[in-house]
């Protein structure tokens, strides 16, 4: 089974380079549910990113919209893939397929051509909530309720190779 990497374009019938494309940053997205290991994730490979790791990418965004445009960091997010860095994100708004759409869309929109590369954790509820627990013994509720929101929603397309879920020791 293989990732689930795209590069898309604005232009449906026109074809980019690799050169073209290659002087925009790639971006990689991390997708899973609350409690999978994102962060974790993201932690990891931090230091071999040259542009923004954002883990929450939709956290605080401007009106409390969930449209991509209003995340906090988009604007800059764009400004570090046209000025060739590559970029990681994750959210948990990206488990639909309409927000991962939606993702694209706004992106293509600003971005002639980009390089995307969608990273999906295995959709084990059990593991994500006793992470959950085990991350917040205190106030669980939070994160238990984006849980139970995005679990039934949380759709990996077929053929993806999946990331474990993080267990603690």
């Amino acid at each position: 089974k293989s990732k689930m990497q795209t590069c898309l374009t604005l232009k449906k019938n026109h074809s980019f380079s690799p050169n073209e494309i290659m002087k925009f940053g790639k971006l990689t997205i991390f997708v899973g549910l609350p409690g999978a290991g994102k962060s974790t994730e993201i932690k990891k490979i931090r230091h071999l990113i040259t542009g923004l790791c954002i883990e929450d990418f939709h956290a605080n965004a401007f009106e409390d919209s969930p449209a991509v445009g209003h995340s906090r960091h988009f604007r800059a997010l764009i400004e570090a893939l046209r000025a060739g860095h590559d970029c990681v994100i994750a959210d948990i708004r990206f488990c639909e397929p309409q927000g991962r759409k939606n993702l694209e869309h706004a992106i293509c929109k600003e971005i002639s051509a980009v390089c995307m590369e969608w990273k999906f954790f295995e959709n084990d509820y059990a593991k994500c909530e006793n992470n959950i627990y085990f991350r917040n013994p205190r106030t669980p509720e939070p994160a238990l309720a984006k849980l139970k929101e995005f679990a039934p929603k949380y759709v990996i397309p077929d053929g993806t190779r999946t990331i474990p879920i993080w267990q603690h020791a």
